[in-house]
């Protein structure tokens, strides 16, 4: 458990923020449900904005474009729901799905929920590619517990020799570094 709760203690305060506002409203209270209502907009809808909005204006800055209104309310909708699910054991790793970041894999034990999501992306393309293949590799690694690293090296060092391109060593390590 302490795996999946290392780096989560903002997650687990936002939470507990949530269930202290929730436990003292009186639901029948349509004040106090205004009151609630803001207590989740300040949590959960003000963050997700802001962070959206820094995220698109920084992005397209970099690349000296205008902000995109698209772009905006789908980081803003996915990190809504990145936020609300992030607090919760296991459910956290799925989150940087949710959100849209493919860098973070969660801690070593966690591999799985990646590339599940690895996996899903691929297959949602409907094209049984390379890719789509070494994902399907890597997570069948995973789950049966073989060496699905090798494996994959060793296919692409074969696809390299076929292709004239590697040697023998290429059945070993994979694709030449250049």
């Amino acid at each position: 458990m302490k795996m999946f709760t290392m780096f989560s203690s903002y997650f687990f305060r936002t939470w507990n923020l949530t269930a202290e506002s929730a436990g003292k409203t009186n639901f029948k209270s349509p004040a106090e449900m205004g009151k609630f209502i803001v207590d989740l907009t300040m949590l959960y809808v003000v963050p997700a904005a802001i962070s959206a909005a820094v995220f698109d204006v920084a992005i397209q800055s970099a690349i000296g474009g205008d902000p995109d209104e698209d772009k905006f309310w789908k980081g803003f909708y996915s990190k809504l729901i990145g936020g609300v699910i992030v607090p919760f054991p296991g459910l956290n790793q799925m989150s940087s799905l949710v959100s849209g970041f493919n860098g973070y894999e969660g801690p070593a034990g966690a591999r799985i929920f990646a590339e599940v999501g690895k996996f899903a992306k691929q297959a949602g393309q409907g094209e049984a590619d390379v890719a789509f293949w070494k994902s399907a590799n890597n997570l069948g690694g995973i789950v049966g517990q073989y060496p699905s690293g090798q494996i994959n090296k060793t296919v692409q060092g074969m696809i390299e020799l076929s292709e004239g391109r590697g040697n023998v060593l290429s059945l070993m390590f994979g694709k030449p570094k250049k």
